[in-house]
């Protein structure tokens, strides 16, 4: 009997490492059109309000009143939550569908406590949806807790930056 974990495994999608570095990126950021290369952003109108891509779908970002935007996007901190919730709910789905578990629908909450200097905790509750056992239950959280974005979280990051271009803005 396979466990749920290596089930999760079989159905989530295996990606490399991408790394970007200031010698390891060619050309510009600009041609990088095969989607998945990089998410960009791009700063909008009115002030603080951020367009980002991955060269195929698009969301917006924005800060809060208080911080002097205009609450027309995302929280970046939000997006961050929103990679967790959404990938639990997928891997949950996913699992479900290929075991035949009744799963009619699953609700995944997710708050990020950044309270404690130097640690971030990602607090979340998921709700499962239809007529399921015990059993069941425990299977999709153990899925829950192993989603892709939770293990990438769970990993050391660390950040490589590639060299800053300035642009000329007007004629």
């Amino acid at each position: 009997m396979q466990s749920p974990l290596s089930s999760l495994l079989f159905f989530s999608v295996c990606s490399r490492e991408a790394r970007v570095t200031r010698s390891g990126l060619r050309g510009s950021l600009h041609d990088l059109t095969e989607p998945r290369h990089m998410i960009s952003s791009t700063s909008d109108s009115p002030r603080y309000r951020t367009r980002f891509s991955d060269g195929t779908h698009e969301g917006i970002a924005d800060t809060t009143a208080d911080k002097g935007g205009n609450n027309g996007g995302f929280r970046p901190h939000g997006l961050l939550e929103a990679a967790l919730a959404t990938c639990v709910n997928m891997a949950v789905q996913m699992y479900a569908d290929a075991h035949a578990i009744p799963l009619a629908g699953v609700t995944t909450m997710v708050k990020l406590d950044r309270s404690v200097p130097y640690e971030t905790v990602f607090q979340y509750e998921v709700e499962f949806e239809g007529d399921l056992t015990r059993e069941q239950k425990h299977k999709l959280s153990v899925v829950a807790d192993a989603c892709p974005v939770r293990r990438t979280l769970s990993k050391t990051i660390r950040f490589e930056s590639g060299e800053s271009v300035s642009r000329a803005t007007g004629a």
